[in-house]
């Protein structure tokens, strides 16, 4: 037997190695001791977190669950048409504000518009090269629309007018949904200090929707939007956006519709009550109230929440017919909900169905 290993043991000089060794061993059997206790926990909070799960997905009737579903899916269209709000270009106030901005004896007979690089380049006669010199001017003028212009040729032709070609670089601001009407003709302006009167009132005639079968008198003076972007049937916005901060707000109302496959009215509104807080940051249930809408039973819902930079309220009017249900939203910025609130109110409790 070689027995010099543990000859090795009783030398002194070696001892430290050992209780190295062997202290090394032993934080190993630790270390894999720790791990399966650990793994043993975990093992069984995942079981109970399966539980949960499985508790919270029985939480509710068959009813209440389909109607949730439902109310996420329209409350996505709503966020969603939000966004695309915010994002949306339109050349239209392009054009309002060169009309706006010409000279009476200047005339364009040319304009190209390109959105994406934010430029627009005319070409036309002015009357003399003076005429083309105060055109510029005014162009130079209006800084928080104009970001430059350079006046790419001009020559003056027999009659003495003077053709001119010019390019535009323009505010991308100019190009937003919110700002749609921002410039507008002094007849259809509104005084912000004359805000509340001039907007609490209705258009004397009902909009009417001929495919979803629905009227509803909107706000007067607002945009009628009938495009159908989001699953919208219609959506009316305000024409003057409101200001937080740095941010502008449109407020609006839209109609919302679809099958409430086999809901009724008190299902539905459950289903809303349990979906909406699953959608917003700082959801908070404000308003909660049975109405009469011409004869037909509707439910109210009042709500506050946060959507991106924007602290929003909104009233709801939901109504069900024939297995059919109609979502009326006016929303506006938190702020500014008492401007609104009485107006939105009246014109969703206008809604009528046949």
């Amino acid at each position: 037997m070689n027995i010099s290993f543990f000859s090795r043991l009783k030398d002194d000089k070696s001892r430290p190695t050992v209780y190295l060794f062997y202290s090394a061993w032993a934080l190993l059997v630790a270390t894999v001791f720790c791990y399966g206790i650990f793994s043993i926990r975990i093992y069984f909070q995942n079981q109970k977190i399966s539980e949960l799960d499985k508790q919270i997905n029985d939480y509710g009737t068959r009813e209440e669950k389909l109607a949730e579903k439902e109310i996420l899916g329209y409350k996505k269209k709503i966020t969603d048409f939000s966004t695309l709000v915010d994002n949306h270009k339109i050349s239209s106030n392009v054009f309002n504000f060169i009309e706006e901005k010409t000279l009476p004896n200047v005339m364009f007979s040319s304009i190209n518009l390109s959105e994406v690089a934010g430029t627009i380049d005319v070409s036309g006669n002015s009357e003399s090269m003076d005429t083309l010199s105060s055109q510029v001017h005014i162009f130079e003028e209006n800084k928080d629309t104009v970001k430059s212009i350079n006046v790419l040729s001009s020559q003056v032709a027999d009659n003495g007018q003077v053709r001119f070609t010019m390019s535009l670089s323009l505010d991308p601001k100019i190009f937003a949904y919110s700002q749609a009407n921002a410039i507008v003709s002094p007849e259809t302006s509104v005084d912000s200090s004359n805000t509340a009167s001039s907007l609490a009132s209705l258009e004397s005639l009902p909009y009417t929707n001929d495919k979803e079968g629905f009227s509803i008198n909107a706000p007067k003076a607002w945009n009628v939007d009938e495009s159908g972007k989001l699953g919208t049937s219609v959506v009316f916005l305000n024409t003057k956006p409101d200001k937080e901060g740095a941010n502008v707000f449109d407020a609006n109302i839209n109609v919302i519709s679809g099958p409430t496959k086999g809901l009724d009215l008190n299902n539905y509104i459950n289903g809303q009550k349990k979906g909406l807080p699953k959608l917003f940051n700082d959801y908070k249930l404000v308003e909660d109230r049975t109405v009469d809408v011409h004869g037909m039973q509707g439910h109210i819902l009042g709500n506050t929440f946060t959507q991106g930079v924007f602290q929003l309220r909104d009233l709801q009017l939901i109504v069900v017919k024939d297995g059919k249900a109609y979502i009326i939203t006016g929303t506006a910025l938190e702020s500014t909900w008492d401007t609104y609130k009485d107006l939105m109110e009246s014109s969703l409790l206008t809604f009528t169905l046949p």
